[in-house]
This record gives C-alpha cells, sequence and structure tokens, in this order.
C-alpha cells in the first residue's frame, strides 16, 4: 500500500469512527435524524428570515420561526 494510500485509509477509519464518512468526491457526509433532515429542509425553503430552534436529547424538536422583516 502506498503512502497516500495508507494515509487515505487511516483517515477514513478516522471519520467512520466519529459516525462520519466521505464521499468519492471527497465531500464530508454522516447520517442525519428524520428530524434533523427536516430542519435543514425547513432551512433551505425559509429563503430568509429568522428562526429559533429547540434542542432535546441533542435533536432539533421544535423550530419557532420570527416574523419575517422585508426591505423596500
Amino acid at each position: 500500500m502506498s503512502m497516500d494510500a495508507e494515509h487515505i485509509a487511516r483517515a477514513q477509519q478516522a471519520l467512520q469512527e466519529r459516525g462520519e464518512y466521505k464521499t468519492t468526491d471527497g465531500r464530508s457526509i454522516m447520517e442525519l435524524d428524520e428530524k434533523e433532515a427536516k430542519l435543514i429542509r425547513f432551512i433551505r425553503d425559509l429563503g430568509h428570515g429568522d428562526l429559533r430552534v429547540s434542542v432535546r436529547d441533542s435533536l432539533p424538536s421544535y423550530i419557532e420561526k420570527a416574523v419575517e422583516n422585508i426591505r423596500l
């Protein structure tokens, strides 16, 4: 195994131990709980505005969306 391949294998092992994985193009990914995925979709669909996220047991449990301020 070449030095680069060893380095990559060690890095991938460390990521897997932390619950993270690498895609073939090198981006880091990890498994998301359904609530985490819903939060990300909500944020992406929000466009602009403010929100407050309540967290319980390390997971998002409630989103409070503030009134949007719109500049004219």
